[in-house]
């Protein structure tokens, strides 16, 4: 009887090395993004931008192009004067810059992703661009935005802003590898309340 409790007791030992040499030899989980879907109103401004662009590089020639071109940013502004409103959608920083102007702010040019863009098959900046322009009293967003840098994924809170005359202007300001200027390159000032990193 004696000796069954010491042999008991190195069971119990060894189960416990066991244990503990298992847990050590277990890698340690990858670094993940926090996931979070993007929200439907950004999942439908990529499809409607995407509808109106492809409408218009399917056209049968230039003629057509151009004439197509009026009707789509017409469209184009009609969707987002509807739908200003932005609420913790996923866009990646391009680049912030600090005007020097009497009045100063902060301009920061985002990008919308497209599909699944934490793979690398993706392009890294391939989506509609937001122009962003920050009034440099807010503290707030100034803290928020010291600690970013191209590149990073965020999320931003804000509304897209009409222009003098209560429209959405939509510029396509960037053209094409045929030349053609396209819908998918969009520059629309946006005032931002608040910017946070995905993960």
């Amino acid at each position: 009887m004696l000796l069954a409790k010491p042999k008991l007791f190195m069971k119990h030992l060894y189960f416990l090395f066991l244990v503990i040499l298992l847990a050590s030899c277990t890698p340690p989980p990858e670094a993940r993004y926090t996931e979070k879907p993007m929200p439907a109103s950004e999942i439908a401004f990529i499809k409607k931008v995407t509808t109106v662009d492809s409408a218009f590089q399917s056209q049968k020639n230039e003629i057509t192009k151009n004439e197509y071109l009026k009707t789509g940013k017409k469209e184009l502004a009609g969707y987002i004067l509807k739908n200003l409103d932005v609420k913790d959608w996923v866009v990646i920083v391009k680049d912030i810059n600090v005007d020097s102007a009497a009045i100063s702010y902060i301009k920061v040019t985002m990008f919308v992703p497209v599909g699944n863009w934490r793979e690398k098959k993706y392009p890294e900046y391939s989506f509609p661009i937001f122009t962003t322009l920050l009034a440099d009293k807010n503290g707030k967003l100034k803290d928020q935005l010291k600690a970013l840098g191209a590149g990073d994924e965020v999320y931003i809170t804000g509304k897209i802003i009409k222009n003098f005359s209560g429209g959405i202007t939509v510029i396509d300001h960037t053209e094409g590898e045929n030349g053609n200027s396209i819908f998918s390159n969009l520059a629309l000032d946006f005032h931002l309340t608040d910017i946070k990193r995905t993960h």
